[in-house]
């Protein structure tokens, strides 16, 4: 249960981190 918690919250915040990494890209390319 736990774990479960645990990984979803790494997941989210992997997936934050890398979706302002590609907009803060695509705002230096546009």
């Amino acid at each position: 249960m736990y774990v479960c918690v645990y990984v979803c919250l790494y997941v989210c915040i992997f997936l934050s981190v890398y979706l302002s990494i590609c907009l803060s890209i695509y705002l230096s390319i546009s």
